[in-house]
């Protein structure tokens, strides 16, 4: 199973706001954008692996197709 890195990125990224917003209403506002600021350096890695990710779709024929051609 082919994994996606950059759905994993965003994942991080929710949850490193998350963090950053919950330390932040506890008072804790260095350390609210310490994870903040991480927060948007993964959701900008993120954006990278997505950019990544298309143009190798687009590059690579469909797996499907060659096994079709194939059976032929």
């Amino acid at each position: 199973m082919k994994q996606k890195a950059s759905k994993w990125m965003n994942l991080a990224a929710l949850l490193l706001f998350v963090v950053a917003t919950f330390q932040i209403v506890s008072d804790h506002f260095l350390l609210g954008a310490v994870y903040f600021g991480a927060a948007v350096c993964f959701m900008t890695a993120a954006a990278g692996f997505k950019k990544k990710e298309t143009k190798e779709k687009q590059r690579e024929p469909d797996e499907d197709n060659i096994q079709n051609h194939l059976d032929l």
